[in-house]
């Protein structure tokens, strides 16, 4: 994973050096002094800033601390953010997973109830109701022998 993101991430660092962290991310080049006028000051990074770009790009908020610590080679920051940008994103999919589980467990609870009969479960309904929450079409039916919840919980995540 860490390689998909090298190049963002490498690209809001050296966003964050070139111009010290001041403003939404810009391309290289955008601080060119106006014709006559002598260059503008480049500002010092401040690791709150980056700390802030992070979090916008990647949705990674890490440790004010550590990332002033790192902050002091661009090299060794870059590998440590890909670490906490990559930590992150595996953080963000395992709670996405559990916000979609949650999710299917109310449709199962609405239209397959664990105290009804498997016969009175609405499978019509159930296949509705998960293309009006996800937009994708489950084949949820199974024959009368195979309804268990456990069974067709299965077949919406395939």
């Amino acid at each position: 994973m860490a390689k998909a993101v090298r190049v963002p991430v490498t690209r809001v660092i050296d966003n964050w050096f070139e111009i010290g962290g001041d403003g939404p991310f810009r391309e290289p080049g955008q601080l060119a002094p106006v014709e006559g006028e002598a260059p503008p000051e480049k500002p010092k990074p401040e690791p709150r800033k980056l700390r802030t770009e992070l979090y916008r790009n990647f949705g990674c908020y890490p440790d004010l601390d550590e990332l002033t610590g790192a902050s002091a080679d661009k090299a060794r920051l870059i590998d440590w953010a890909l670490d906490k940008v990559a930590r992150s994103f595996v953080q963000q999919r395992e709670r996405l997973l559990d916000l979609v589980e949650g999710l299917v467990e109310e449709k199962l609870d609405e239209f397959c109830p664990e105290r009804g009969h498997a016969e009175d479960w609405d499978l019509d309904g159930l296949k509705v109701a998960l293309k009006e929450q996800f937009n994708l079409d489950v084949d949820v039916k199974v024959s009368i022998a195979e309804r268990e919840r456990p069974i067709i919980g299965e077949k919406v995540w395939k």
